[in-house]
């Protein structure tokens, strides 16, 4: 059994759903496709939450999507899921107090985009039996809403027993980014969670081959939108696909790899509009002889350091209470010490910085750029980074390391203009 999990770019457009039908077409053990949201649409429907006027706005993604079906020939098979899921993004709206209810509306991009998929396949790909399902209703997890962790013998459990019914040829449409808690209300995975909802349904099926289609043809060393000479990988270990999705390298899912059973999924990493041109297979054996393996950028990023305030809270003790607040603010930090939180913009910044000031002194720094150097043996780099640094500082660009081990080395600057600044750092972390 294959899963084919197909990425928001890779169902942008009518266009581009045709090609993943392509795909699909070629070989009928692909038997499981993982719908993401169409396009920017998750980030969309997060502006519209935060809108001071999102009845208005929310219109504006319907009928985005009903343009694509027309677009595709399938409008009348799609019209009343379509009105139905609008009234419930309505009826959300509505009940936005409600902690749970931001889950449930977040969803609505996976879902309207799975099922206009879903009836296009039906006419493209018959006489083949194609079957549409909810995700939320297969994916059991906690009720940490945002960034929910799937409960996997019940998850397994679920999928497989939903699954084992079909027919051996039957495609089976479902959602990546979607789960449920124990009360039945939807649940996410995370942003860009898809991938890992598609490693969910490939480890509850023993599939063979887990392929995550996206808008590059594979796992590149930086990005190749932004460097030049970015070099793919087209082989890497379990392990090196995993430290590279855990420390930003945005074509992965940070958690995607961690239900693949490694005796038996292998996972490929492929181009949509060029699914010939090859791409990365992530597999037990991988390419041992790769020391320098990536350098992801994370943009966006907050910094807040902290200074605890002696006649309240000891360091230990103050970690305690950060690691608290960020569970009650629901913040999910990149990076957490005793000194240091380091986080993507989030809407309970605001909330978080002042409960922090009850037992800390902060300083905050918003709109930092965070460089994360990933590899093997990296320690060696230390000195030479603190030379490249000072040469940096020279030419009145601030940089700073900010955590460092054997494999991941992570810096954060505000003054950096565009990547071609980096060149000195490329050079010194990849060679000339």
């Amino acid at each position: 059994m294959i899963v084919s999990k197909f990425g928001g770019s890779s169902v942008k457009d009518a266009y581009s759903i045709l090609n993943c039908l392509s795909i699909l077409e070629q070989d009928s053990q692909r038997r499981v496709a993982v719908i993401s949201a169409s396009g920017k649409t998750t980030n969309e429907l997060e502006r519209v939450w935060n809108s001071q006027r999102p009845f208005e706005l929310i219109k504006d993604i319907f009928n985005k999507h009903r343009d694509m079906a027309r677009d595709l020939g399938v409008y009348h098979s799609c019209q009343i899921y379509i009105d139905g899921l609008q009234k419930e993004a309505l009826d959300c709206l509505n009940q936005k107090t409600l902690e749970h209810v931001k889950d449930q509306f977040l969803s609505l991009g996976e879902r309207l985009s799975s099922f206009i998929f879903y009836r296009k396949a039906q006419e493209v790909l018959a006489p083949r039996e194609v079957v549409f399902g909810h995700a939320f209703e297969l994916i059991h997890t906690n009720s940490f809403y945002g960034e929910a962790d799937p409960i996997l013998d019940k998850t397994n459990k679920t999928i497989k027993s939903t699954l084992d019914k079909l027919c051996s040829d039957t495609l089976f449409i479902t959602q990546g980014f979607l789960g449920h808690d124990s009360e039945k209300r939807i649940t996410t995975l995370g942003r860009e969670g898809s991938d890992f909802s598609a490693s969910l349904f490939a480890s509850a099926m023993d599939a063979h081959l887990l392929e995550i289609w996206t808008d590059v043809d594979g796992i590149y060393n930086r990005d190749p939108h932004t460097f030049e000479n970015a070099i793919r990988l087209d082989h890497l270990s379990y392990e090196q696909a995993d430290i590279l999705a855990k420390s930003g390298m945005k074509v992965l899912y940070k958690r995607t790899m961690e239900p693949i059973n490694k005796d038996r999924t292998k996972v490929f990493v492929g181009q949509t509009s060029a699914p010939n041109k090859g791409g990365t297979i992530i597999s037990y054996e991988g390419d041992k002889g790769l020391k320098r393996l990536g350098m992801s950028l994370n943009e966006s990023i907050v910094q807040i350091n902290l200074n605890y305030k002696a006649d309240i809270s000891s360091e230990e003790h103050g970690l305690d209470n950060v690691k608290s607040l960020l569970e009650q603010c629901r913040v999910h930090p990149l990076l957490l010490s005793h000194k240091m939180i380091v986080l993507e913009k989030t809407s309970n910044l605001e909330v978080l910085t002042s409960r922090l000031k009850e037992f800390c002194h902060i300083d905050v720094f918003i709109d930092q750029l965070m460089i994360n150097l990933i590899g093997q043996d990296l320690l060696v780099l230390e000195d030479p980074l603190q030379r490249l640094i000072i040469d940096f500082e020279n030419m009145g660009k601030s940089f700073e390391i900010i955590d460092s081990n054997e494999n991941l080395i992570r810096l954060m600057t505000s003054s950096l203009k565009n990547s071609k600044e980096l060149k000195p750092l490329e050079e010194l972390f990849f060679g000339p």
